[in-house]
């Protein structure tokens, strides 16, 4: 299975945040990603209207992933390219923690 799993959110539209949970939900339910780490790249950082990296956890309910997985959200800007090494940090520090050693 996967080892990890990088889901990108405009973090500007919050009209269409529930069907991004969704989506979430049903890409965690699948066999092949049920090991994988989640982190949540709550994008756009950079516009004035976007939402929290806890604004985001909260209307995704991350809360509800409890302890049966390991995950993140990671303010990014995709346009300025912040955010981006602190995902790959977590990630590659996560797997080693985990003895699942990156590819």
């Amino acid at each position: 299975g996967a080892k990890g799993l990088l889901f990108v959110l405009d973090s500007t539209d919050r009209l269409r945040v529930h069907e991004a949970k969704q989506e979430l939900f049903d890409l965690l339910a699948e066999e092949k990603l049920r090991e994988a780490l989640l982190v949540v790249l709550a994008n756009k950082q950079d516009q004035p209207n976007s939402m929290s990296a806890q604004e985001v956890s909260d209307a995704l309910t991350l809360t509800d992933i409890g302890n049966t997985r390991l995950w993140f959200v990671q303010p990014t800007s995709a346009l300025r390219g912040e955010g981006v090494a602190e995902v790959l940090d977590w990630v590659l520090a996560n797997l080693r923690a985990t003895g699942r050693p990156p590819p």
